[in-house]
């Protein structure tokens, strides 16, 4: 669904706006606010009428939020019935041979012989493991470290979400913001972000389960772990629409196959440390495991990434490639 969404970044995006780190906020972190929503909801229905009632009011939920999809949403601006000729001629006017209308052929050896790429991905399973250790066994911790009930867990899973779109928004304008004054390359702009949401979040992740047994600390924490995740709007999730806007929507496809792929490993990892010894020590050990796999990452992009955009992204030359290799001879 992601990378669907992504899609009409080279289809109805104009180019002034496909590096905006406020667009993808728009369309990625909102998420945010359902699962804050549905953390709290669930812990509620489930503390009063068990399981089997969670999964049915999320089914339905999901159900009308497709038709509402199916009925509502098309795939390019000129396939849409209500649309003005006037905002139809802003956008398509706005395509320029930065970000093609037409469908271009996927370079697969460029795409995945592009160390920037491969760095990128490396950051979404960054990314994706802090996500599911937050969503998941975090929670896990709670219930069994200082017994809460679902309602409560559902409550103080949920708030941080809320705070995190915040800090997306908030930080989206920022980086915007630093762009737009021509000092600061796009990836340096990255690399802020994405050192927010691997690196600091990281450290803040072990803190959780080093502060004890004091419940204001750990979810003084937790609040702020989730709190940094934030940044991957501006950050890792929108690199791959930087090195591509034509094809951000495949580049996505395959980050969102290593980010999820995480949320598989960790359980089993954690359950090495935890099985018949569920210790503070031994979650210790976990969270100190997550910390460093959430950082360094992070600490590989600052050092060898980009978010600049790749030669690759209009695989069709626009010019005779001599005479492109002449000028560029001659500006040297």
């Amino acid at each position: 669904m992601l990378s669907k969404k992504l899609k009409r970044y080279n289809t109805g995006v104009p180019l002034c706006q496909c590096n905006d780190s406020r667009l993808v906020f728009k369309d990625l972190v909102r998420s945010s606010i359902g699962v804050a929503l549905t953390f709290p909801f669930c812990g509620f229905i489930l503390e009063k009428w068990g399981w089997s009632y969670v999964f049915y009011t999320t089914g339905v939920i999901g159900i009308v939020w497709f038709l509402a999809w199916w009925m509502l949403v098309y795939d390019t601006p000129s396939q849409h019935p209500y649309i003005s000729q006037v905002e139809l001629m802003h956008i398509t006017s706005s395509l320029t041979d930065v970000v093609s209308t037409a469908k271009l052929p996927i370079p697969w050896k460029a795409v995945l012989t592009c160390v920037p790429f491969w760095i990128a991905l490396s950051i979404q399973w960054s990314t994706g493991w802090a996500l599911h250790t937050l969503m998941t066994q975090t929670p896990t911790y709670l219930v069994l470290m200082f017994g809460w009930n679902p309602e409560k867990i559902g409550l103080w899973s949920g708030i941080p979400h809320f705070t995190r779109f915040v800090f997306s928004l908030c930080l989206s304008f920022v980086i915007d913001s630093l762009m737009a004054t021509g000092q600061y390359s796009r990836t340096c702009v990255r690399k802020i972000s994405t050192t927010i949401c691997t690196v600091v979040q990281a450290l803040l992740i072990v803190a959780i389960v080093y502060s004890g047994c004091d419940p204001i600390l750990v979810n003084g924490f937790l609040l702020l772990a989730m709190t940094a995740s934030g940044a991957s709007t501006s950050g890792p999730l929108s690199i791959m629409v930087d090195l591509s806007p034509n094809f951000a929507s495949v580049l996505q496809g395959f980050s969102g196959i290593i980010g999820v792929i995480p949320g598989m490993i960790s359980p089993f990892v954690l359950s090495y440390f935890t099985n018949d010894n569920n210790t503070l020590e031994a979650w210790q050990h976990f969270f100190a495991l997550s910390g460093v796999l959430i950082a360094i990452p992070g600490l590989l992009y600052n050092f060898i990434g980009s978010s600049e955009l790749q030669s690759w992204n209009s695989p069709i030359p626009a010019a005779d490639p001599e005479s492109t290799n002449g000028n560029a001879n001659a500006k040297k």
